[in-house]
């Protein structure tokens, strides 16, 4: 979530632009408490951001089936952050079910 928050991600990494305006739309969201649904388990912006979440996870299995060159610019920006090279990127989400718990690698 900290990733999708930083404005200088979407600069770095253009593939998920489209994500921008539900990501700012969350941010103010969750701060002034407007109500998305009940989820027993989630924090307030949990609530906000897990559609979002979702978006940014199913682009990135289909940027890693298709070898999008973007998956290159997660690297970079992560390196910039990190600041050191970050050679290897490892993602575990909850797959089809809360109960699969996925590995993405790139």
């Amino acid at each position: 979530m900290a990733m999708l928050q930083d404005p200088v991600f979407f600069e770095i990494v253009p593939a998920f632009a489209h994500l921008k305006p539900s990501v700012d739309w969350a941010v103010h969201a969750a701060k002034t408490g407007q109500p998305v649904g009940k989820c027993e388990k989630c924090g307030d912006i949990w609530q906000h951001f897990r559609p979002i979440v979702s978006a940014f996870m199913l682009k990135l299995v289909d940027m890693l089936r298709t070898k999008e060159a973007g998956l290159q610019s997660i690297r970079t920006y992560l390196s910039q952050k990190k600041r050191y090279d970050v050679g290897k990127v490892v993602l575990y989400y909850n797959g089809e079910s809360a109960d699969s718990m996925q590995k993405l690698t790139f």
